[in-house]
């Protein structure tokens, strides 16, 4: 029911969020005569651009332009030279922007493309590489839609999505992701997460919120996450903008219950300091009763998780929760623990 509610706020929200267009300056005289060149013999203006000196060569912006012409056109071994020569001597073109305005590419040069950025992958800047390369792979399994219009339609809302993430519903490629391609769901989902992270102009509570709709979408949806990253990346946010982690950690909860997602240390003790952080000691003693109590993973107690489950114990004033997880040595001082002197009732609780 939850997931249900997010989902439908979510769908709400991004209808009226997607009325903004673009509007794109017109292009230079000198742009224009350059794409002109390389649209009557794409060939031979690519072999003549590749023997120019590095100072004479067409400012990056240009380049750009060059190589989303050239993908559009069909030319990828164009394309990928001009990348190529742009990668070996740092002429600085943003690989990302030439590919993801190049259109939807059909599978042949997807597959060329995601084999270039898989060769060239430790050459080109992180921030670069790793988007273009979680696109083409979206790319190439949308390719694999048997009709036409709505490969089309798919392909052409990821790439919208990659340039403008705060002009199209996640939500809505999501679900339409799952209806046509399902293998490629889960990192459609990682990969619009990020977008969202990382590109949106909106400010973090409404970024919380969307990334909160799809967790929720993928718990509707059953669809499996190959990590719990994600969930670390946004309690964590919640934490440094004082965020109401609640709806988020039921969301959690609930994934790990079907074994959607994995409850590793990392995203419980996020989960957990988001919870501390808006005084909900009690969510955040059940993240760690299902981590530590209920799945009988016995950690040390030295264990940062154990210990910080604890310390929501007390905060909580669950005192049989303390009694069953401390041992009886936990008095001991020679053990070179410390006490945080925030337990009430006579419990000394170290860490």
């Amino acid at each position: 029911m939850l997931a249900h509610r997010l989902v439908v706020g979510s769908r709400r929200y991004f209808a009226s969020a997607t009325a903004s267009t673009h509007v794109h300056a017109p292009l230079s005289p000198e742009i224009q005569a350059l794409l002109e060149t390389f649209r009557s013999n794409p060939t031979d203006a690519t072999t003549k651009l590749l023997q120019e000196p590095a100072d004479s060569l067409p400012e990056p912006a240009a380049l750009e332009h060059v190589v989303t012409q050239l993908f559009r056109g069909k030319h990828t071994k164009e394309a990928l030279d001009i990348l190529q020569m742009s990668l070996d001597r740092s002429v600085g073109v943003d690989f990302s922007i030439a590919i993801r305005k190049s259109g939807a590419l059909d599978r042949q040069d997807s597959k060329a493309v995601l084999a270039w950025l898989h060769e060239n992958v430790d050459k080109i800047d992180t921030n670069q590489h790793v988007s273009m390369i979680r696109v083409m792979h979206l790319l190439a399994a949308a390719e694999a839609i048997p009709n036409g219009r709505l490969r089309y339609d798919l392909q052409t809302k990821i790439l919208r999505f990659h340039t403008h993430p705060n002009d199209i519903s996640a939500i809505d490629l999501i679900v339409e992701m799952c209806q046509r391609q399902p293998d490629a769901a889960s990192h459609c989902i990682q990969w619009a997460i990020g977008a969202i992270y990382w590109r949106s102009n909106d400010d973090w509570p409404i970024r919380v919120a969307q990334i909160e709709s799809i967790f929720a979408t993928a718990l509707a949806r059953g669809v499996v996450l190959v990590s719990p990253m994600r969930f670390s990346m946004i309690f964590a946010k919640c934490r440094d903008h004082d965020l109401d982690p609640e709806r988020l950690v039921h969301i959690f909860l609930a994934m790990v219950g079907q074994n959607l997602v994995v409850a590793n240390e990392s995203s419980c003790m996020a989960a957990i300091h988001a919870c501390q952080n808006f005084h909900n000691y009690a969510l955040a003693l059940t993240l760690f009763t299902v981590k530590y109590l209920k799945d009988q993973l016995h950690q040390p107690m030295t264990s940062r998780l154990y210990n910080t489950g604890l310390y929501s114990a007390a905060k909580s004033g669950n005192v049989p929760i303390i009694d069953a997880s401390l041992p009886s040595r936990v008095n001991d001082a020679s053990s070179g623990w410390w006490c945080c002197g925030c337990c009430a009732g006579g419990h000394d609780l170290w860490f």
